[in-house]
């Protein structure tokens, strides 16, 4: 009689077999843990590719919030102490984030869509997870790992900055050394003609000006639009809060499926 082989790997098949059953597992089990990263993949498109979320897809994550913690109460097989603090310390660092993203809302230094979407980085993922033996809110979590798109983002700054450092010098040479320590993390050297053809990063520094905090609400998105001296320009890249989010939620799955240091309760 001959025998059926499955050409490849069996460790890998192996592998690929655990993560399905992890993954119906969790569809049937605790399908809470999906709400956050769909809804964020749409906020993140957007955000990303526009700058822009329409209305009505920001008051879209309040029901979200809601169907997230029905599944949490519903599926949950017990509802311990320790879970219900775990959810009350979600919701009180979901609502602080959330008031101090309103404060600097209300100074131009954030957008209105902004507000929503760090509160919801908590209140979206009402259930926590075992890290090293520490029960830790998945939300926090989450908020943590989104800081990797930021670490990437201003390290890439302090590279490009390295690599243009006569340029950047020139350009803040009679500013006080705290603020080129600033511009040097947070702005990223360019040439006046690379700045006229970006989208999405805001004038930090010229011949003549220099500021560090920008009006997000009312500057320009595109460097086209906006009126320059000089060569070169110090300029920071407008960080898109839903993709950074997005990118904390896909962590947060990915190290509890494919690479497991989390462990999802």
């Amino acid at each position: 009689m001959a025998e059926f082989k499955v050409k490849g790997d069996p460790g890998l098949f192996e592998l690929y077999e655990a993560v399905g059953r992890t993954l119906l597992y969790l569809l049937l089990y605790k399908p809470y843990v999906f709400v956050a990263p769909l809804y964020f993949s749409i906020l993140a498109f957007f955000d990303w590719k526009y700058r822009e979320i329409d209305a009505w897809i920001i008051l879209a994550g309040i029901p979200a919030c809601v169907l997230a913690h029905v599944f949490a109460f519903t599926k949950v097989a017990m509802i311990t102490t320790n879970y219900v603090i775990a959810l009350a310390i979600n919701a009180v660092l979901g609502l602080t984030i959330g008031f101090i993203s309103y404060l600097l809302c209300r100074a131009k230094l954030l957008g209105d869509a902004d507000v929503f979407i760090y509160s919801y980085a908590f209140l979206m993922n009402p259930y926590y997870v075992v890290f090293l033996k520490f029960g830790l809110p998945a939300g926090f979590v989450v908020f943590v790992l989104s800081a990797v798109y930021v670490g990437f983002q201003l390290l890439r700054n302090v590279y490009v900055n390295i690599k243009r450092f006569k340029v950047f010098r020139r350009l803040v040479d009679e500013e006080p050394f705290w603020k080129n320590l600033t511009y040097f993390i947070i702005g990223r050297t360019m040439s006046a003609e690379e700045f006229k053809q970006s989208r999405y990063f805001f004038l930090l520094k010229d011949s003549s000006e220099g500021r560090i905090l920008v009006n997000v609400l009312d500057e320009p998105l595109s460097g086209s639009e906006r009126e320059i001296r000089g060569d070169h320009v110090i300029a920071s890249f407008g960080l898109p809060a839903a993709s950074a989010i997005f990118l904390g939620n896909l962590l947060l799955f990915g190290f509890s499926v494919f690479f497991p240091i989390f462990y999802i309760l």
